[in-house]
């Protein structure tokens, strides 16, 4: 099973959790690609079997260049906002047929008050995806809740389809 992982991280926490859910597809013997929203392909290549896309939840939905420029304050003055997240990326995204898609993101808590960028997206790409999973981080930037990271290994494996 040929796969690729796509995430969004501003502190770190969902690329944590995608490098786990990466060895838990390893783990159970799917080959894993990695990149970063801003230089992943926008045209999915035929014989990926699977496309994870990773997130962290801005004020209850996707980034926005607002809301990744405030994150990139919080980081460093001199850190300059991706122009590409997730949000920009989705509508450019060609996928081929055949190929499923699962998408986590990061949240501050798992109700409907924090809101979730996974369940957004998921709704910009309609019927294609086959699960949607959220992540706790115990503040805005982190760190990830215990357990988290086993989880997202766990959750990784369990994508894995013969």
């Amino acid at each position: 099973m040929r796969t690729l992982i796509v995430t969004e991280s501003w502190f770190g926490n969902t690329n944590t959790i995608g490098q786990r859910i990466a060895r838990g597809l390893e783990a159970g013997g799917a080959s894993v690609e990695y990149h970063s929203v801003a230089d992943a392909p926008t045209a999915i290549p035929e014989g990926i079997d699977l496309l994870v896309i990773g997130a962290p939840t801005h004020n209850r939905n996707l980034s926005t260049p607002a809301s990744r420029s405030q994150a990139a304050s919080r980081l460093n003055a001199d850190t300059k906002p991706n122009a590409t997240g997730v949000r920009e990326w989705l509508p450019r995204l060609s996928v081929p047929e055949g190929t499923d898609i699962a998408i986590f993101d990061t949240v501050t808590g798992k109700n409907w008050m924090s809101g979730s960028a996974a369940k957004a997206a998921a709704k910009k790409l309609g019927k294609r995806t086959i699960d949607v999973m959220s992540f706790v981080v115990t503040g805005t930037e982190g760190p990830l809740a215990e357990g988290e990271e086993e989880a997202a290994q766990d959750w990784g494996k369990s994508l894995v389809r013969s």
